[in-house]
């Protein structure tokens, strides 16, 4: 299967922080966009353009409504999806990789670390 053609494991739903119950329009807005190219690079540009903002007055409302940074919010997202394919594909770590667009195995496996406290094999290994 061709890695475009992998299925994914994005919701269109995001969950929001316990204390909100719903966000802007512009956060919506930044959040389907990250959605949309998740397995792209994504700079703060982009989606400043996308959500016509400047990027620092999107960084702050951003900040305020989700809790955390478009930058951590991005690779909490791509390593849902990574979780996803590692459970539900054969895709090797280096497909993987690819289709989320990190610039090296090493860094994938790295963040994915970061965030998961194992690396990618360990838990594919785990959930399998």
């Amino acid at each position: 299967m061709a890695i475009s053609s992998m299925p994914s494991a994005t919701l269109a739903g995001k969950a929001l922080p316990p204390e909100r119950t719903a966000l802007s329009q512009v956060v919506q807005k930044c959040l389907s966009c990250i959605s949309v190219h998740l397995h792209e690079t994504i700079s703060l540009d982009l989606l400043s353009r996308r959500c016509g903002l400047c990027g620092r007055s999107l960084s702050i409302r951003f900040k305020e409504e989700m809790h955390m940074g478009i930058p951590e919010y991005i690779h909490r997202e791509k390593l849902r999806e990574a979780a996803y394919l590692l459970r539900h594909t054969d895709y090797s770590l280096s497909e993987i990789t690819v289709c989320l667009n990190y610039p090296s195995q090493s860094c994938f496996t790295q963040i994915f670390r970061k965030y998961r406290s194992v690396t990618p094999q360990q838990y594919r290994n785990a959930v399998r």
